[in-house]
Order: structure tokens, then C-alpha cells, then sequence
């Protein structure tokens, strides 16, 4: 992304009242660290969901005529703007590129991008810090989910910032909302319910009650829009199907669960913290725990086909999903705050926050 795009909205001093600038960083440093995971599933329903956690440059959303887009998005998570905490760069097929920002705020805007004049902007409810909005294509739209604390989900058109829907749920919403199969968009509530909306007309096709506190920072889905992962009390790993919220299976851990589950190619892995050791459980599709591994504390997790990166400290360490077997390890000059793991023309390429991209042999 171009780096004059850093600081597309200057929030007016009137905006900021009661914000000084160290206050405003220090909600940004936050916000980054607890969306570092949260802002796209492991693995994504559409290839177009596929996001990057980093501030490099990158492809934005490419919207064909009539047909999905097939190019990832790219997201910026506190970009060097503290006052925006969230923008998407947006590249239509047809007409001018313009960006999508979140501020402090909860002004979301629609920027254009090479004259940085506001398109549109929408004071929105509040949004959690572990929630951020769902951009994706419908047909030649590209709209935009938001889920804010109030327990009110927003659909907007992101050409003009109009509400296309809005729907109440139960509770105050912590976690981003997913896609699936481009026609249900789903939430977890604070009070334990899950729901399915209707992406057509906000219409709730389903609602879950799990008794239990959704911890993880949101559901992950498998890819296949089959089963949607969350864990409830910080020890459950649930496995429900995407389209019609029935529980497929439960599975158990033992400590705190420390964020959402991984996805790998047949495997979820659920990471919990038990004092200062960290371990992390490997479900198989059945719900039957193939393994679990115990580790020194890990601080970032990442995963890809077949294969999962974990930090401890400065130490990368390549395992293999299927074993909890380690493969491969780097010495970094710092501890990364956030991980991706890619495979491509087979090699497996880990890029952190930072910028450093590692490779090993697939």
C-alpha cells in the first residue's frame, strides 16, 4: 500500500476533544495488538477475504462487473495515523480507487485515493477493539459488515456509505463478524449466542445459544463454509455448521485458551496458556484430539496447508500440523508481534509484522 495513504483522515481537533496524542497511541497500540489475529480467519471462505495484518504494499479489492473478485484485500491495522485504526484499499474495476478508514472515533469513511478528498463518511455505535469491519463483493457491490458493542449489525454500500440493513442481536458483539459462502454473515455475542444473518436482507436465519462465553477473539472457518470454529470458556472448542448453527462436535482443553483457533488442511489447533507454559491442542474434523504439545510461552501463531509458525521470543519455529513435530527454526533480532505463514511454488514463507520474510523447503 503507498505510504502516502498513511494518514488519509486528520481528525479535526473537535473530533479529539478529551484525546491528547499519547492517549490516541496508546488506544491504537491496543487496538493493533488485540486485532493482530482477529481481523481474518485462518483460513478465508472466498479467496477475496484473504487479508494481511501488515503495513507493506500490496493488491487492494479488484470488483469485476457482475462477478466476484478473485484478488486479495489488504488491511492496515494502525497505520502511522493513530487516529485511523483500520483502512482497506479499495480498486474497483471500473472508476477511482478509494480507501475505507476507521478512526477512533467510529467514523467510518470512504476516501478517495489520489485526491484524498471524504467521499462519504458514518458515525457508527461503538466497535470493540477486537472487531473489525467485513469487506467483500456481492455481485458488482462491495459492502461492508460492522459489528459494534450496542449488539447492532450494520450492512453498508462502501460506494456511498448508505445502510442497507441494520439488525439487533442480544448482546454487545467482541468479535469480527465472517463471511459465508457469500449469503450469511455471522456473530458472536457476549452473552453466548451465535447468530447467522441473512447477507441479502438482514434477515437472522439462525441463532445458537452456547451457554458459555465466546473467548475467542472471533469464529474461524474452515474454508469450506462447512463448520465455523469457536472457543467457549476459554477451554471448548466448538464446531458448528456455518449454514445452520448445529454443533457438529465439542472438544476440550485443559487451561486458557489464548486465541482463536488455527485451521489447517484437516486439523484445528486450539492455543492455550497454562501459567508460563503454552500448549496447543490438534482436533481432526471428527472432533478426535490427535495430539497435544506443550511449549515454553508462545506469543504468535500462524498457520498454512499443512504446517504451523510459532514465535517464542525471537525464536521462529516451523512445526508440522499433523505431528506437532518441529521442522525448521530462525533467530530474529526481536520478538515478532504477529505472523503469516504463506506457501507458494513450494516454499513455505513467514512474514512478521516487522518485515522479515523467512523461507524454508516445503
Amino acid at each position: 500500500m503507498r505510504e502516502q495513504i498513511a494518514g488519509l483522515v486528520q481528525c479535526s481537533e473537535a473530533a479529539f476533544a478529551g484525546h491528547d496524542a499519547t492517549d490516541a497511541r496508546a488506544v491504537a497500540v491496543r487496538v493493533y495488538a488485540a486485532r493482530k489475529r482477529s481481523l481474518v480467519p485462518s483460513v478465508a471462505v472466498l479467496p477475496a477475504l484473504i487479508g494481511c495484518l501488515f503495513l507493506s504494499s500490496g493488491m487492494g479489492l479488484i470488483v469485476a462487473g457482475g462477478s466476484l473478485p478473485v484478488t486479495p484485500t489488504i488491511e492496515r491495522v494502525s497505520p502511522d495515523g493513530v487516529e485511523t485504526i483500520w483502512e482497506n484499499q479499495i480498486m474497483p474495476a471500473r472508476g477511482r480507487d478509494f480507501h475505507l478508514t476507521l478512526d477512533l472515533n467510529n467514523r467510518l469513511s470512504g476516501i478517495d485515493t489520489w485526491s484524498r478528498r471524504v467521499l462519504w463518511q458514518q458515525v457508527l455505535p461503538e466497535i470493540s477493539s477486537t472487531s473489525a469491519p467485513l469487506v467483500f463483493a456481492d455481485k458488482n457491490r462491495v459492502l461492508i459488515g460492522v459489528a459494534t458493542t450496542i449488539g447492532a449489525v450494520y450492512l453498508l454500500n462502501a460506494a456511498n456509505g448508505q445502510v442497507v440493513w441494520m439488525q439487533n442481536v442480544s448482546d454487545r458483539i467482541d468479535v469480527s463478524p465472517l463471511q459465508i459462502k457469500n449469503s450469511i454473515m455471522t456473530v458472536a455475542c457476549a452473552d453466548g449466542r451465535i447468530y447467522g444473518i441473512n447477507i441479502a436482507d438482514g434477515h437472522i436465519d439462525y441463532m445458537v445459544q452456547t451457554d458459555s462465553k465466546i473467548t475467542a477473539l472471533e469464529p474461524v472457518s474452515d474454508g469450506r463454509g462447512e463448520n465455523i470454529y469457536a472457543i467457549a470458556d476459554k477451554q471448548r472448542v466448538l464446531a458448528l455448521n456455518a449454514m445452520t448453527g448445529d454443533l457438529n462436535w465439542r472438544g476440550d482443553t485443559y487451561g486458557e485458551a489464548t486465541n482463536s483457533p488455527l485451521v489447517t488442511k484437516n486439523l484445528v489447533i486450539a492455543p492455550t496458556s497454562d501459567g508460563v507454559l503454552s500448549k496447543l491442542w490438534a482436533f481432526d474434523t471428527s472432533g478426535a484430539l490427535r495430539w497435544m504439545s506443550t511449549y515454553d510461552h508462545v506469543s504468535s501463531l500462524a498457520s498454512a496447508d499443512e504446517y504451523i509458525a510459532m514465535a517464542q521470543g525471537s525464536v521462529v519455529t516451523l512445526l508440522r500440523a499433523d505431528t506437532g513435530e518441529a521442522v525448521h527454526y530462525w533467530q530474529l533480532k526481536e520478538s515478532p508481534a504477529a505472523l503469516k505463514l504463506v506457501a507458494q511454488h513450494g516454499r513455505l514463507i513467514v512474514r512478521t509484522d516487522s518485515g522479515e520474510v523467512l523461507t524454508a523447503l516445503n
